[in-house]
C-alpha cells in the first residue's frame, strides 16, 4: 500500500493484467477511480484493438502505464552461460538433460539449453518484480498466456480472475482446463457478467467454487450509449450512405463487429447466398474487420473477402479503426446485427446496437436470457441454417420489427447506467480491498 501523499491515507495498489484492452479496462478504471479515491490502479501491456500507439491523453484513465518485461530482450552473455553450466550441475534435473546432450557431443544443443534456462530464471525475477508492490491482481481474459504472472503473485496480493466470456465459453482442452483450475483455486474473486455465465462456470469447475463468484456487467462508455440514444439517426444514416456510396433504400445488415474467425464470417455469407434474388438485391452487408484478427489467421480477411465477392450481394469491408463519429453512424445506419459467434458475452457493440433501432439475430446457445428478462426484444436463431429463412421474414417485415425495439434503448439506458454499474463495481472493489488489508494484516501479525 503507497501513500496518496506523503502523510495522507494510504492508497490501496491494483494491477490490471492480462488481456488489457483498452476500450473494456479504462471504462474499468475510470469508474473505480473515480468512485473509491484511495485506490490506484496500474495497467500493464495495454492493448488497443487496432494496434496502435497509445497516446498521452488516452492514459489518464489509469494512475499508471507499465509494460511487462519481455523474455525475447533477455541475452545471456558468455560468463552468464559458463556460470549457468555449473549451476545446472549442481541441479538434478537439468544436470541430466545437459550431460545427456554434452555426452552426444552436441554443444550447440547444451547452449541452447543453457541460455533457455538463465532467460527463463532472468524473466521469473522480472516479471516477480514488476507484479511485487501491488495489493490487489486483476487479471482480464483468463488465458494460459494471461496466467503466466500468477505462479509469481505474493501469498499475501489478492487475486481476482475476470472471465470475459469465450475464455470460459470457447476454450476448451485439458491443458488449458488444467491452468484454469489451478488459478481458480488460488483465486479470491472471480468476477463474471451474468447468472448464465456463472451456472456453466459452476458445471465446468465445481459447485464449491461459488462463495467465490460476484456478477458483475462491464463498464459501458455512458456518454457515448447517450450519445447513440439522442443521436438523429436519420441524419447520421444518410451521412454514412452517402460517405460509403450505399443507396438510402437499401437494408443494411452488420455480419459481426469484428475480423475474429469466431464471427464465422464464412457460415453467413454461405446462408446469404441462400436468400431470394430479390432479398439478395435489397440488402448491403457491412463487415467490421478493424480488430479481432489474430496472427495465426492472416488469411482470414482475404477468404472472407473472396466469399463476399462470390455471394452475389453488395457488401463493404471496414478494415481500419472507426473512430466515434464514424461508429455513431454505422449503429444508426444498421437495420439489421448479425451476433452469431460460437460464443459471447453482452459485448459493447450489441448494446450500442440496442440504443437504436436495430434489429439484432442473437444465437440461442448464448447467455442472454438475463436481456430477455429485463424486456429487451431481439430475434434468436438455433443455428446458422436458420439465417435465411430468418433474413428472409426480416427483410419482408422489416418495419414492424424495428418497432418492437423502441423500448430497447431506456432499458439500457437504466440497467447499464452510471449509477448502477458505479454501485456495483463498489461494491466489488471495495469487498476486494478490505479482505486485501485483512491479509495484509494478518500476515504482518504472523
Amino acid at each position: 500500500m503507497t501513500p496518496s501523499k506523503p502523510g495522507g491515507e494510504r492508497k490501496v495498489r491494483a494491477l490490471f493484467l492480462g488481456h488489457c484492452s483498452y476500450f473494456h479496462t479504462k471504462n474499468i478504471s475510470r469508474l473505480l477511480r473515480k468512485e473509491i479515491p484511495g485506490l490506484h490502479i496500474t495497467v500493464a501491456n495495454l492493448v488497443k484493438p487496432d494496434g496502435s500507439e497509445l497516446q498521452a491523453h488516452e492514459s489518464v484513465d489509469f494512475d499508471e502505464v507499465i509494460e511487462f518485461p519481455r523474455k525475447r530482450n533477455i541475452i545471456p552473455g558468455s560468463a552468464e552461460i559458463l556460470s549457468g553450466f555449473f549451476n545446472a550441475l549442481s541441479d538434478r534435473t537439468r544436470r541430466g538433460v545437459v550431460l545427456s546432450a554434452l555426452f552426444r557431443l552436441k554443444p550447440g544443443k547444451v547452449k541452447k539449453l543453457l541460455k533457455s534456462y538463465i532467460e527463463n530464471e532472468k524473466f521469473s525475477g522480472m516479471l516477480k518484480d514488476a507484479i511485487s508492490g501491488y495489493d490487489i491482481l486483476h487479471f482480464h481474459f483468463i488465458s494460459a498466456e494471461a496466467l503466466i504472472p500468477l505462479a509469481l503473485a505474493g501469498n499475501d496480493q489478492f487475486v481476482i480472475l475476470h472471465f470475459w466470456g469465450s475464455d470460459l465459453l470457447n476454450m476448451s482442452g485439458r491443458e488449458i482446463y488444467l491452468k484454469q483450475y489451478e488459478a481458480i483455486g488460488r483465486a479470491d474473486m472471480i468476477l463474471l457478467t451474468t447468472p448464465e455465465m456463472s451456472q456453466h462456470f459452476l458445471v465446468k469447475f465445481g459447485r464449491d467454487k461459488k462463495d467465490k463468484i460476484r456478477n458483475v456487467h462491464f463498464a459501458v462508455d455512458n456518454d457515448f450509449l447517450n450519445r447513440i440514444l439522442k443521436s438523429d439517426r436519420i441524419k447520421h444514416r444518410d451521412e454514412f450512405c452517402r460517405k460509403n456510396g450505399i443507396s438510402g433504400d437499401k437494408i443494411i445488415i452488420e455480419a459481426g463487429y469484428n475480423a475474429s474467425v469466431w464471427q464465422r464470417h464464412l457460415r453467413i455469407i454461405e446462408e446469404l447466398k441462400k436468400l431470394p434474388p430479390e432479398i439478395r438485391k435489397s440488402i448491403h452487408v457491412i463487415f467490421v474487420m478493424t480488430y479481432g484478427l489474430g496472427p495465426e489467421h492472416n488469411g482470414y480477411l482475404k477468404e472472407v473477402k473472396s466469399a463476399a465477392e462470390g455471394a452475389g450481394i453488395e457488401y463493404t469491408f471496414f478494415e481500419k479503426h472507426l473512430d466515434k463519429e464514424e461508429v455513431l453512424c454505422l449503429i444508426a445506419a444498421t437495420d439489421i446485427k448479425l451476433n452469431l459467434r460460437e460464443t459471447d458475452n453482452m459485448n459493447n457493440a450489441m448494446l450500442e446496437a440496442f440504443c437504436s433501432d436495430t434489429v439484432v439475430v442473437n444465437g440461442s446457445w448464448m447467455p442472454y436470457g438475463s436481456l430477455r428478462r429485463k424486456g429487451i426484444y431481439y430475434r434468436e436463431i438455433g443455428s446458422l441454417d436458420e439465417l435465411a429463412g430468418e433474413l428472409t421474414y426480416l427483410c419482408s417485415n422489416l418495419q414492424s420489427e424495428k418497432s418492437k425495439t423502441s423500448g430497447n434503448g431506456r432499458i439500457i439506458e437504466e440497467e447499464f447506467s452510471y449509477a448502477k454499474l458505479s454501485s456495483d463495481w463498489t461494491t466489488v472493489y471495495k469487498e476486494a480491498i478490505t479482505l486485501a488489508k485483512e491479509r495484509k494484516q494478518g500476515n504482518a501479525n504472523n
